[in-house]
């Protein structure tokens, strides 16, 4: 766990997008942030949704990512070093679920996005597709719970209000 690195990229999320995004962050009452693992579960409109979310969260959140990401060998060194894990989107992964499961079972929070990419709109769980089950497959089997979230706003972000 590079702890140092997930701080120092959690302050350069705050400080780029703050000039262009005004985060909020809405808890139902009595919401807290429990000990012990979770997974965090959001839907997902833009590149940017897990920095956000990171933001959002005093907990470290280890991301399972798209294994494309970790084609170019900088990119790679990076994610690994944030606590990232890969998955392959295309079937089911044995290996990112069992990575999955370990981290949940040694307490940590792993964030997935069950709509399997970039969805918006129509196509999106927002609206009324169903989530790739992962995420809940994942919580089951870990005996954890699910801390759902939902990202609202425009994308991109100079697109007019409606």
């Amino acid at each position: 766990m590079s702890n140092w690195c997930y701080r120092l990229t959690r302050g350069a999320v705050r400080v780029v997008s703050a000039p262009f995004v005004h985060l909020h962050v809405w808890r139902m009452p009595g919401a807290v942030e429990f000990a012990g693992g979770a997974v965090v579960v959001s839907n997902h409109i833009s590149h940017f949704d897990p920095g956000f979310l990171t933001v959002a969260f005093a907990r470290t959140i280890d991301w399972m990512t798209t294994e494309e990401f970790y084609a170019k060998p900088l990119a790679a060194a990076w994610l690994r070093a944030v606590d990232t894990f890969p998955v392959n989107r295309s079937r089911p992964d044995q290996r990112a679920l069992r990575l999955g499961v370990e981290r949940l079972r040694a307490g940590r929070w792993v964030g997935m996005f069950p709509e399997g990419g970039i969805r918006a709109g129509a196509t999106s769980i927002l609206g009324g597709v169903a989530p790739k089950r992962g995420a809940s497959e994942l919580a089951r089997l870990a005996d954890v719970p699910s801390v759902p979230c939902c990202i609202v706003g425009r994308y991109p972000p100079h697109a007019p209000r409606r």
